[in-house]
């Protein structure tokens, strides 16, 4: 990394990114909980043991045994869903805590010599978790100036001097560190994003591809939801291939993929491309009726997609599955194209329905 390029990286603006993001964000920071608490414990356990073995640390025993016991009570609240839900409140409650430490024992235990915790923490503390580069450097702002003027009112002035240049110094190395940091993992978010988006969509519609299909079936079969689906074909698809030539397939395969994506944007229905010029639509969550009134509606809507003038149409099977617990996936496909056969038989451009549960 260039120094132009740290610099652009630290200055970068993050709210856009951050905003995109704030679910991966969320996990992230609920995910960092458990093992930043046991960190906390573990590291925490060393000066109490310590402090049983070497009389001159006795007199810290009772701080370092509180800390201990507001951790492990706050890793013990994080049970609660409620709380669980907001582990932004947990992660600072922690760090205030160990900012309480830091606090007994610069300012009144060891008040004759320099902070040296508080050295550790400010550098540290920005990278446990992620939040907006704002709220965590007026955290760590607030926090530095707490200890600075406390500072200059117990200890003599010449050490308190040199806790505002050991402080301040750890607390800008760790706002930037944690700006760094902060732009590294919203960064390697939108990666993760856009890997997603490649391994379930299709590239040229833009749809939820194959793979997507089968895992959103496992889905429904655990648990155990009602399910309808439509398979979709468009009606001599080959032969616009063959005479209008592979653009103007592509083309129709787009078109008609939109016609999907605004029906999507109308009702539960999630839409897959399954292949060549077939289509699939699963529900959960509408009637029978309506999800026939959705195929009609697509069947009608598709009439106005052209090639060269020419109407294009197309195919539906419709299948109804009260129960899919026991039926693998490929078993209700197989009933799917059943169904779309049967349409087609019947003269293309239709819509049938096999109400077999």
């Amino acid at each position: 990394m260039t120094t132009k390029t740290f610099f652009q990286k630290a200055l970068k603006g993050t709210g856009p990114l951050f905003n995109l993001h704030k679910n991966a964000v969320k996990n992230y920071n609920q995910q960092s909980i458990v093992p930043a608490f046991l960190i906390s414990m573990f590291i925490l356990l060393i000066p109490v043991t310590l402090s049983i073995f070497r009389q001159s640390m006795q007199p810290t025993l009772p701080a370092y045994l509180s800390t201990f016991l507001a951790v492990f009570i706050l890793l013990c609240l994080n049970q609660v869903s409620a709380i669980q839900n907001k582990p932004l409140i947990l992660i600072y409650t922690l760090g205030l805590i160990w900012y309480a430490l830091a606090i007994y024992l610069s300012i009144f235990r060891f008040n004759d010599r320099p902070a040296g915790i508080l050295l550790i923490y400010f550098v540290v503390t920005p990278l446990l978790f992620i939040d907006k580069s704002y709220k965590m450097n007026i955290f760590i702002t607030i926090l530095f100036l707490i200890h600075i003027v406390l500072s200059y009112q117990m200890k003599v002035a010449e050490v308190a001097g040199v806790d505002l240049i050991n402080t301040l110094s750890s607390a800008v190395i760790g706002m930037l560190f944690g700006r760094l940091f902060l732009m590294s993992r919203l960064d390697n978010f939108e990666i993760e994003k856009l890997m997603i988006i490649e391994k379930e969509t299709d590239f040229l519609t833009g749809l939820f591809n194959r793979r997507k299909l089968f895992e959103h079936y496992e889905t429904i079969q655990a648990l155990d939801r009602k399910l309808l689906i439509m398979m979709m074909d468009i009606d001599e698809f080959k032969n616009y291939n063959d005479t209008y030539g592979h653009i103007s397939g592509d083309t129709t395969l787009i078109n008609f993929s939109k016609l999907l994506k605004d029906i999507n944007k109308e009702y539960p229905i999630y839409f897959y491309r399954f292949g060549g010029e077939e289509f699939i639509g699963i529900s959960t969550e509408v009637s029978v009726k309506m999800f026939l009134e959705i195929a009609e509606k697509i069947r009608i809507q598709t009439q106005k997609i052209k090639v060269l003038d020419r109407p294009v149409t197309v195919s539906i099977g419709v299948v109804y599955c009260s129960d899919v617990r026991d039926k693998n996936v490929d078993e209700v496909l197989e009933r799917a194209d059943k169904a779309l056969y049967e349409a087609k038989r019947q003269g293309k451009n239709k819509v049938h329905i096999n109400m077999e549960t």
